[in-house]
């Protein structure tokens, strides 16, 4: 584009804000910070406009930089300078400019999961791809065909959308840094109510972001969350299980009940099934659920002894381990422990139970174990002679022998039993003529 002498100068209200900006909150506590700083120290990064005068009296379309622009009006700066504050791009059109837009919208940290969502979710429109549902499908399918370069054909099931189009949205996301997963549940927020959808934050519900409302700065630290208070915060593990529910009603009840009882994600995911199966109406489930809790307190202290018992008990049993046979079942119990033994009610009881009795099956118990380990070392002073023999099955350097019936006499040991042993020995080749060693 050739630059006119109209174009060097540009007064700030004739700038029309970007109409396809996903962005909807800024922070009024961070623009003031930016304002002083521009005021001491001017514009660091001038902002993008498009050339473009339109009957609205406009002389300039803003293509990147809204933020700035909000912190020079609060400045109270009316003047601007080609090349120092602001820059002139050229774009195709109206379409080429709203790409551009929700591109660079995607790829800032700072952009909240909701407008992230709504973005996406405008990506895809561009591409032809409608409906929410129709979303989630060509998601889905764009990520198998990054992670396995595999594209299913176009059905019935997937929409009929095609994989050229497929294709596209694989891009976008390459582009903007979103994996299929995250893309899925961030179009799924904006399923939420209105009020709703800027609480949800990037943190899952046991972290620290999230208990004590903190955030990462750009320099990767953890500062406190100041003048963006959105009251309280809903991780976007509890957002993808929230928009399940059709009923606003037990939306706002599961959410209310998870924050207050701080459950998990997980246990989220089991209360929502729970009800989605229960086909009861949401005043009743509501009214059970509470009767129930109010009831169930020795209950479920009953099944918390019961967990604590076994946890101790496979804690116990895999310490004094010794064996290699044993290794798959420590990490059968380790996986099981890490699960919080998801299980609920009668169903808690059998597992455990069930659990306990195999592993001590299976090993040796665990008193057993920890007597073989309390044993006090025995020194035996008796010389013996063994011939050393090898196997090609064992490893470089390995020795095998048969221990004389003596010594384990001495040591009070019996077939069977696991010992550890110690030897002083005297190594000698033997001499095949006289077969003495």
């Amino acid at each position: 584009m050739e630059l006119k002498e109209e174009m060097m100068e540009l007064k700030l209200k004739d700038i029309r804000t970007n109409p396809h900006q996903p962005r909807s909150y800024f922070d009024e506590g961070k623009l003031q910070i930016l304002s002083d700083s521009i005021k001491e120290h001017g514009i660091n990064t001038p902002i993008e406009l498009i050339w473009d005068i339109r009957d609205d009296g406009k002389k300039a379309t803003l293509k990147d930089g809204e933020r700035r622009v909000r912190a020079m009006q609060i400045a109270g700066i009316k003047e601007l300078h080609y090349g120092k504050e602001y820059i002139i791009v050229e774009v195709k059109d109206d379409a080429d400019l709203e790409y551009r837009g929700l591109i660079a919208c995607c790829m800032r940290e700072d952009l909240q999961p909701v407008e992230k969502g709504y973005a996406i979710l405008k990506l895809l429109k561009r591409r032809g791809i409608k409906t929410f549902d129709m979303a989630v499908s060509s998601i889905n399918r764009a990520k198998d065909y990054i992670d396995n370069s595999f594209l299913a054909e176009p059905s019935k099931r997937n929409f009929f959308v095609s994989k050229e189009t497929i294709k596209q949205v694989a891009k976008d996301m390459k582009m903007i840094g979103v994996s299929g997963t995250n893309a899925v549940d961030l179009i799924k927020i904006t399923k939420l109510p209105k009020d709703l959808q800027s609480k949800v934050i990037f943190a899952p519900p046991n972290s620290k972001i999230y208990k004590e409302k903190l955030k990462i700065s750009r320099q990767g630290k953890l500062v406190e969350r100041k003048g963006n208070d959105r009251g309280e915060l809903i991780p976007i593990s509890f957002a993808r299980e929230l928009v399940r529910l059709t009923n606003d009603k037990m939306m706002r009840f599961f959410l209310r009940t998870a924050i207050s009882r701080q459950w998990n994600s997980h246990k989220l995911t089991m209360m929502v099934n729970d009800y989605l199966g229960s086909n009861l109406t949401s005043e009743k489930y509501i009214e059970l659920y509470n009767t129930g809790c109010k009831k169930s307190i020795r209950a479920i202290q009953s099944r918390q002894d019961e967990l604590t018992h076994l946890t101790s008990t496979i804690d116990n049993m895999t310490s004094t381990l010794t064996s290699w046979r044993t290794i798959n079942l420590i990490a059968m119990a380790d996986a099981l422990k890490q699960k919080e033994f998801a299980i609920s009610s009668k169903g808690l009881l059998t597992a455990t139970s069930k659990l306990k009795l195999s592993l001590e099956e299976i090993l040796l118990t665990t008193v057993e174990l920890l007597k073989v380990k309390e044993q006090k070392k025995q020194i035996i002073n008796l010389p013996f002679k063994v011939k050393l023999g090898t196997s090609p099955h064992m490893k470089a350097k390995a020795f095998r022998f048969t221990l004389p019936k003596e010594i384990g006499e001495q040591a009070g040991v019996e077939v069977g039993d696991t010992v550890e042993m110690q030897f002083k020995a005297v190594i000698k080749p033997i001499d095949e003529d006289n077969n003495e060693g």
